[in-house]
């Protein structure tokens, strides 16, 4: 764990700012339970769709939400070091 400087609160409240992951429907064989051969779930070719499509909506629609629909990994960055810089 790291210290926070009390002097700079923006700095640490800009590391906490980080986004969770979001649930992924599996779009093919996959393992559940404790493991073993028996344990796989062979989804069929309509399911692999369904799964596809839902992450695809789910994806589109955290990045709307989040208002970086269309932002990549730079712009991403220089919003973070616009937060620690206080300037824009």
């Amino acid at each position: 764990m790291a210290r926070n400087d009390p002097n700079h609160p923006e700095i640490a409240r800009a590391r906490q700012d980080v986004d969770a992951p979001a649930h992924r429907e599996p779009e093919g064989p996959h393992h559940y339970g404790r493991g073993g051969a028996a344990n796989v779930a062979k989804p069929t070719e309509d399911e692999v769709r369904t799964a596809y499509e839902h992450n695809q909506r789910r994806s589109e629609e955290a990045r709307r939400e989040e208002g970086t629909a269309g932002k990549g990994l730079i712009d991403k960055g220089k919003e973070f070091l616009q937060k620690l810089g206080g300037k824009k």
